[in-house]
């Protein structure tokens, strides 16, 4: 339909509206039944499609809406088109079906508009929209691609409970007051590139691929849920996009970017988290000193997030020493739980001193590491070294302890791993309390 056609069937209420739409998409089934419909884009068509295309197109293109323009439970079988179009007051598309496209370029909202339960079962293109009043979408869904490319809002500009199943698109787009996402789902990309505003606040969002922030700028910090820093799932193989879309690890950078912004500890944190793991492969291989250095670091750690991992590393690496010193002294198994075991030279239990050395060695600040002390396990576990072959029979308090080279080795290896250790468990507490 031409302009004039359709506001005159507009003017007729959506009663008419409806039932025309109804005969239009009826008759589609007809010549897809009767194999006279031809898929694909306009070069594609036939005779007959293109003929059903021109009447049931709605043609909007240009007009200038004085009155309030109420499309609620309006259906559209063919292309809407609004491009260039002015609504001067309220706009009300609640409950409306697009069963094709649905073009809103450079189109001017100077009122209230809502998207209430509108479903869009092809791309919806806002690119260049103007609104100038408050615009929520709510419980909408998306079907196929949304270029919202470079709109500007003006006013309260959000999306709640909404799904889109195909590519969101607002890059390059101006946020007068913040922009709300709540409770929606992006199946596909989400591009926020050079985005720019004065806020941004998400919250119960599902994003299936990390969303792309790179060059987006906003005045006030950031309001992140944290299921957006998702590095494990983000960054799974089989959620990989193509070569086309802009890397993992510099999406994850800007998000730490905006998290920083925020003043959001934990999500700079997850983000790091991400952009590491997320150049693996990339920029990092193998034969690359960051690649195990960033392995390491979440072994041991979770990348500093973890207190667990480095307190069981400490207990378990206790243990395994442990065996390793009762392993060096005569008649004791490397297993530091076996029965009783008398001193080699002096009065106790070697594998009670085991543990002693492997705790001291673990934790010098434990109050065991006095030479006095240190000197007596280190007798009970290894004899003595006598000053003189002929002196066999000398205290053993007046002679120094037989130790090992390997034990002694063993020390200055558990020492430095132990300090690594206790130094990334403190740089956990400090995330965990925030101290900066």
């Amino acid at each position: 339909m031409d302009l004039q056609q359709t506001l005159e069937l507009f003017g007729q209420g959506a009663r008419a509206w409806n039932e025309w739409a109804d005969g239009m998409l009826s008759e589609k089934r007809d010549l897809q039944d009767n194999n006279k419909w031809a898929e694909g884009s306009e070069s594609d068509w036939n005779a007959r499609t293109r003929d059903w295309h021109e009447r049931a197109t709605a043609q909007f293109s240009l007009h200038v809406f004085e009155e309030p323009a109420d499309f609620t439970d309006f259906r559209f079988p063919g292309k809407a088109d609004y491009n260039d179009a002015a609504f001067n007051q309220y706009a009300e598309f609640s409950d409306a079906e697009f069963h094709h496209t649905a073009t809103f370029y450079r189109a001017r909202f100077k009122d209230d508009t809502r998207f209430y339960g509108t479903k869009f079962g092809q791309e919806a293109k806002f690119g260049e929209a103007r609104f100038l009043g408050p615009v929520v979408f709510e419980t909408a869904t998306f079907c196929a691609e949304a270029p919202f490319l470079a709109l500007t809002a003006s006013r309260y500009f959000a999306i709640i409970e909404s799904v889109f199943f195909g590519n969101a698109i607002f890059g390059q787009s101006v946020f007068e007051t913040p922009f709300h996402i709540h409770n929606s789902k992006f199946k596909d990309r989400a591009n926020f590139m050079a985005v720019t505003g004065m806020g941004i606040v998400i919250s119960g969002v599902r994003f299936t691929h990390l969303p792309d922030f790179i060059g987006a700028y906003f005045e006030q910090p950031p309001q992140f849920d944290h299921d957006v820093f998702d590095p494990v799932r983000h960054n799974h193989p089989d959620l990989q996009l193509s070569e086309a879309a802009t890397p993992l690890h510099s999406r994850w950078r800007a998000l730490r970017r905006m998290a920083t912004q925020g003043h959001d500890h934990e999500a700079e944190s997850l983000s790091f988290k991400g952009e590491i793991i997320a150049r693996r492969g990339t920029l990092d291989n193998a034969t690359n000193l960051r690649f195990w250095a960033g392995k390491l670091y979440e072994i041991f750690s979770d990348f500093g997030r973890s207190m667990r991992r480095p307190l069981i590393w400490l207990l378990l690496s206790t243990c395994v020493f442990a065996g390793a010193y009762s392993s060096q002294s005569q008649d004791l198994t490397w297993v530091p739980f076996s029965r009783h075991a008398p001193c080699v030279s002096g009065s106790g239990d070697a594998q009670i001193a085991a543990w002693a050395l492997s705790v001291h060695n673990a934790f010098p600040f434990a109050g065991i590491g006095s030479s006095g002390k240190l000197e007596q396990i280190h007798l009970c576990l290894y004899g003595t070294q006598p000053a003189d072959p002929s002196r066999q029979k000398v205290l053993p308090s007046s002679l120094s302890p037989n130790i090992p080279d390997v034990v002694a080795f063993l020390g200055v290896l558990q020492f430095v791993f132990s300090a690594v250790l206790l130094f990334l468990l403190i740089v956990a507490i400090r995330h965990w309390f925030r101290i900066r």
